[in-house]
């Protein structure tokens, strides 16, 4: 294979000598079922507008309301985006220009037409279509692999275009998902598997390890530590032939330099030229993880010896896991409840306090998280500057007394909190899809109901 790998052997403890196992890659293209459904594949955004000002000259438009996209990214050029209806004004965008050689002349570009395949539809206010393949110009590869992408489009504000304003107005946006991935079969420490690797951010460069953020999820959150995605790898965890991807499960993991195989952590290296991948049993020191029953999966943030983090998903076998001796924070996980092995509930938290573990040669390191879980329900009362009752909750009035505006309007809200306080959301069952959302009763003091209903999710 002419990858930049040399012959390598490892010497385990015991004094094993056991060689790096290399794989050939290979590019396979996907269709847009496939690129859809890909798990890991979430790609990146470009917002949809009526004007884009780094565009420079565009084709003659059909439509009398043509439309523009800007996808601004990290490692790339910027990509614009020209949109079209080819049958005139109001019957639809069907035409799709990409500024793929980055000058900002989108009439020197090739033009895609919409699909037949994938989700469809339009209306007055709301249209979808898909777009694509566009595979980018040869200058753009790396190596063996040349990126290339659908365009799934979204106009989900279409009454905008009504506007008699010539200001800049955001009308939706397009979705661009990968069309191609890196793949091979696999066959480490007893385990035979087909394995890929995504350009999951589809940023059109690989590999991207995650990267640290803080996310903030509603008003005055202050934030909570989260390794960013960048790239995937993606492993037929159960045989199937395909890549996997349901509510619950995905066979995408994120992209890091340890991977694992049945329990043990292997190094993971990418050859320069993207033909091969190459494993080799982690030879440095060691410790474990512990975690309570019903985490069954879970994404750590490994700061080794050099200081910058790492993501790694390691098999949790019994409850516990090899992992590389340093410094971890949790990412997220996932919290499985059973009745029986075909009636579960899951969750996944992602919230999480900014506490780390520092996990030291062959020690055990408990991650506090999990059960018991805890329902915390509180109820504000809303007003406003004026000291007037708040109308947010107006569909809440009838239940205390009808549509008077001196009603009291309470804003109700539940949080599911675990063990070392982090945070739930997303409950799904084993009957398939969301949990359904909880009920609540206000009662008096004599414990007369004075309202019940449903929370807004589940």
């Amino acid at each position: 294979m002419n990858t930049l790998f040399h012959p390598l052997m490892v010497l385990l403890a015991g004094g094993v000598l056991v060689e790096a196992q290399e794989f050939t890659l290979s590019v396979k293209n996907m269709t847009l079922d496939e690129s859809r459904s890909c798990p890991g594949g979430y790609g990146g955004y470009a917002m949809v507008m009526t004007k884009v000002s780094e565009v420079k000259k565009a084709p003659k438009a059909v439509s009398a309301s043509p439309l523009y996209g800007r996808m601004d990214n990290a490692k790339s050029e910027r990509l614009l985006f020209f949109l079209d209806e080819s049958q005139g004004t109001g019957k639809g965008y069907d035409r799709l220009v990409a500024d793929l050689n980055g000058n900002g002349d989108l009439t020197d570009d090739p033009v895609f037409s919409k699909l037949k395949e994938g989700p469809q539809e339009q209306n007055e206010d709301y249209e979808q279509a898909n777009f694509g393949p566009v595979e980018l110009p040869e200058s753009k590869s790396q190596g063996i692999w040349r990126p290339r992408f659908y365009a799934d489009m979204y106009l989900y504000n279409k009454r905008e275009l009504k506007s008699a304003s010539t200001e800049e107005r955001h009308i939706g946006q397009i979705r661009i998902m990968t069309a191609s991935l890196l793949e091979t079969t696999v066959e480490v420490n007893g385990i035979k598997q087909k394995f890929g690797v995504v350009d999951g951010n589809c940023n059109f460069s690989l590999p991207d390890p995650a990267t640290v953020t803080t996310i903030h999820r509603r008003p005055n959150d202050p934030g909570s530590w989260y390794l960013m995605p960048g790239d995937f790898y993606v492993r037929d965890m159960n045989g199937s032939g395909i890549y996997d991807r349901t509510a619950t499960e995905s066979d995408a993991q994120i992209f890091s330099s340890v991977v694992y195989f049945k329990g043990k952590p292997f190094f993971a290296r990418l050859s320069q030229d993207l033909k091969g991948i190459r494993f080799e049993p982690y030879t440095g020191a060691t410790g474990q993880i512990s975690v309570k029953e019903g985490v069954d999966s879970i994404i750590l943030g490994w700061q080794g010896g050099a200081g910058a983090w790492d993501g790694l998903t390691p098999d949790i076998i019994e409850g516990k896991a090899e992992v590389p001796a340093g410094a971890y924070r949790i990412s997220s996980f996932t919290l499985t409840g059973k009745k029986t092995a075909s009636d579960w509930i899951k969750t996944t938290s992602r919230e999480l306090p900014e506490k780390s573990y520092a996990v030291a040669t062959g020690k055990i390191v408990r991650l506090d998280v999990g059960c018991p879980l805890v329902v915390e329900v509180s109820a504000n009362k809303e007003i406003d500057n004026q000291g007037r009752e708040s109308s947010l909750m107006g569909a809440a009035r009838s239940l205390f007394g009808g549509g008077s505006s001196k009603a009291t309007i309470l804003r109700l809200d539940v949080v599911v909190l675990g063990a070392a306080g982090e945070r739930y959301s997303g409950f799904f069952g084993s009957a398939g899809g969301y949990v359904p959302p909880p009920r609540f009763e206000i009662k008096d003091s004599t414990g007369k109901e004075l309202a019940s209903g449903n929370f807004e999710y589940g």
